[in-house]
């Protein structure tokens, strides 16, 4: 897959796809994927991750923002890796 598809892709994943709604830009994503090593999903979760940062908040008229933490943090999980390997035990 060639890196244009790769952001693009990580763009979807990620939520990016509205202009008016972005919260990473394009050389953010570019360096997401970078930092993986070009695995999508791994790139995927630490931007959900980074996604998950921001909290909600209360303006000075009153309104409240709600926070979208737990919803990034779902989304993270769906993109985590398998963790466990096999191990060859000494005899």
């Amino acid at each position: 897959m060639m890196d244009a598809e790769k952001l693009s892709q990580l763009e979807a994943m990620l939520e990016e796809t509205d202009e008016t709604g972005r919260t990473m830009s394009d050389e953010r994503l570019a360096m997401l994927l970078e930092d993986a090593g070009g695995d999508l999903h791994r790139a995927a979760y630490n931007g959900a991750l980074l996604k998950a940062r921001c909290t909600g908040v209360t303006l000075p008229d009153g309104m409240t923002v709600e926070s979208s933490r737990e919803y990034w943090l779902t989304v993270a999980r769906s993109y985590r890796g398998s963790c466990t390997r096999l191990v060859e035990r000494e005899r």
